[in-house]
């Protein structure tokens, strides 16, 4: 954006991004209900008797998949609301 772009193309392009935004994040969060879902499927199939360890650790990386996700998740909220902010602040101007 240059200095002479107008207040509604400014704001366009802020709720632009903050959809772009809130896509993201339901996106990340669905992969961590599916990672944490997977985990808990592994931790089952691990308890049974004569279970192979490898499940134990099928597990294990569902979890530490679910964490990664985690700081991602923490990180586009973070952009999401300071994107909210811009566009309830470019609403304002244009109001």
């Amino acid at each position: 954006m240059t200095a002479g772009d107008s207040t509604p193309d400014r704001l366009k392009a802020a709720e632009q991004r903050e959809d772009e935004l809130r896509r993201r994040l339901n996106s990340l969060l669905t992969e961590q209900r599916r990672a944490l879902a997977e985990r808990s499927r592994y931790e089952e199939r691990s308890r049974l008797e004569g279970a192979d360890p490898r499940v134990a650790e099928a597990a294990r990386a569902e979890e530490r998949r679910a964490e990664e996700l985690s700081g991602a998740i923490d990180s586009v909220r973070g952009e999401l609301r300071a994107q909210e902010g811009v566009v309830a602040r470019l609403r304002t101007e244009r109001d």
